[in-house]
This record gives structure tokens, sequence and C-alpha cells, in this order.
């Protein structure tokens, strides 16, 4: 088990410790070095004595205090980047004044460096050789997927394809979805369109039925946008999404969760690198869902990426089984 310690370290410079929370070393490594980080901020949770969505309502009154008092120092020392649905939390770009200013806030329950998660893809889906799948049969039926959904967490899935139904709704094989990747329009929330490629690639290889024939040509899908039209995908987006797919799962009938992407390369599990990651998956699985994470592109014989290294995942898999470039 990798532990991975997460302690205050005392500079000469303008940064100080405080052990009142819990800050991440590498934070005051980096703003020795540069004007701004990108951490994410993840507040205390308010007490389960009240119902769900007063709790809800209590976080994000709070998210937005701590946002609003670190938005008075001004755009130099502080950039809000995304504020979480899911969980009580933020990622922003902060200037060591704006550390300063956080450290006061007893809201605040630690802050981390962002992972930098990205896109994977790679080859090839024909060497596990799903077609010698397809002709067994379990109940009279064959085994193409028909009656499972898979929630594909990417840039969304471009669902007038014809391989992948045409179209977007019940009816359809794209059921529906969630976008977290703009947490700024929040008027636009269920346009999970692909506007980079990347996740209806992943989608095809998963379940394209037509010109080409995907590993399971009977599946459905619902498109969950936690990346944008970049390679870069946010952690607390991510952490969202999966969370979305649990809460959503008996909705569309979500039996796989399909994340190909990953950040940082460890050497065994990492499931203290982000515990709300941790709890998601934790949270998909006691639901019977089965959690897909590539293992990453760099080719390490020996390491895995963050989130596919989280001890509780059901499949990590190299990206050449996921994707075909």
């Amino acid at each position: 088990m990798l532990i991975l310690s997460f302690v205050n370290l005392a500079m000469t410079s303008s940064i100080k410790s405080d052990s009142s929370i819990n800050i991440e070393k590498a934070v005051y490594e980096k703003l020795e070095k540069q004007d701004r980080v990108r951490v994410v901020v993840r507040l205390y949770d308010e007490p389960k004595q009240t119902s769900g969505r007063k709790i809800a309502t209590a976080q994000a009154i709070k998210t937005e205090e701590v946002v609003n008092s670190l938005s008075r120092i001004g755009e130099d020392n502080f950039n809000l980047i995304y504020k979480a649905e899911s969980i009580n939390g933020f990622t922003a770009e902060l200037s060591a004044d704006a550390l300063e200013e956080l450290k006061k806030n007893p809201s605040v329950k630690y802050v981390k460096i962002e992972q930098e998660v990205r896109l994977s893809l790679q080859d090839s889906a024909p060497m596990i050789n799903a077609t010698l799948v397809w002709p067994s049969k379990i109940s009279l039926t064959n085994i193409t997927g028909e009656g499972q959904t898979i929630c594909i967490v990417d840039t969304g899935i471009n669902y007038t394809h014809p391989d992948l139904g045409g179209c977007l709704g019940m009816d359809c094989r794209v059921l529906g979805g969630y976008a977290f990747n703009n947490p700024f329009d929040s008027s636009n929330k269920t346009n999970v369109m692909d506007d980079n490629g990347h996740g209806t690639h992943v989608a095809g290889i998963a379940g394209a039925n037509g010109s080409i024939t995907g590993i399971a040509p009977g599946v459905k899908f619902v498109a969950v946008k936690a990346c944008g039209p970049t390679s870069a995908c946010g952690t607390q987006a991510i952490i969202d999404s999966v969370n979305w797919c649990v809460g959503n799962a008996s909705r569309y009938n979500i039996s796989v969760i399909s994340m190909s992407l990953g950040g940082d390369l460890y050497t065994s599990y990492c499931d203290s690198v982000y515990e709300d990651m941790t709890n998601a998956i934790d949270g998909a699985i006691a639901k019977n869902i089965t959690v897909v994470v590539a293992t990453g592109n760099d080719g390490s014989p020996t390491q895995i990426s963050w989130p596919a290294c989280i001890q509780t995942e059901t499949i990590s898999q190299p990206c050449s089984l996921l994707a075909q470039a």
C-alpha cells in the first residue's frame, strides 16, 4: 500500500505552514518556484442530521462563502476553475497570498495539487478476441452486451453517428447523460455532444454496431462529460462523473463505468491520493457496477496511473484493451 504523507513544510519565504488544515507539501514547493499553483480544495462535509437536500444546500453555501472570500483578494491571486457538485470542494489556481487567506478558514479540510489527468487512446480491440465470445449464449441470449449500459466518462459521445445509434434519448442507444466539463454554464448540463472525438472513439470500441463492430455491439451508452475539447480533465469533474453514474444506475441500467484516462503513475495502491475518488468507486462496486480504467499510456512495466491504481478498482486494463488509436 502506498502511503502518502501530506505534511506542511516550514519555509523561509512568505508562505507559512499551518497544522490546522492539511496542505500537501507539493503546494508549498511549487509556490516557491511559480506565482500560482492549481489545487484541489476540499471542505468539511456538513453533519448528516438533516435531509440530503438540506445538506447539499448548506455545502453549496459554504463553498460559495469560501470562494467569495478568496475572490476579494483579486484575480492575480485566485482563479476559480471548477466547483464540485457531488462533493464539497472546488479546484482553483492560488497564489501564496490566497493560500494564506485559505488557511484562515475553518471550513477547509485539505489543499492538494490537482492531478494532471489526460485522456488515453491506444490499440487494439481485436487482440482480446471478442469475436470468439459473441456466439456464446447465456439463457439463450448471445453475449453482445444486450440489455446492459456503459457509462462513458470522457468528452461526451457523438450520438448522431450511425454506428452508435444516430440519436439521443431513451429510445436510442445513447440514452442521455450529463456535462461536468463546463462548471460555469449551468444551463447546458445535458449537452453531451462530443467536441473532441475521444469519447466517441472509446464508445465505438466498446460497442459500435454498423460499419465497425465494437466489443459489445448490443450495449447502450450514457455519456458523461468530464473533459472538454482538450486532452485535460479535471480531477473533481471526474469524481462528480463517477458519482453521477452511480446515482443514475437504476434509471439507465448502468452496469459498467468506463474511464479511458489517467494521471500520475504509482508503484502501489493509491487510495489516499483523493479519498473522494476511492469512495466514488467503492459506491459503484457496492451497486455491482464494474469500473474499468486505463492503466496509462506511458508504457511503464512497473507503474499504474491514477485512478486505475485504486485498490478497490474492479478492473484496471492497459489502454490498448480499451481503445484504438
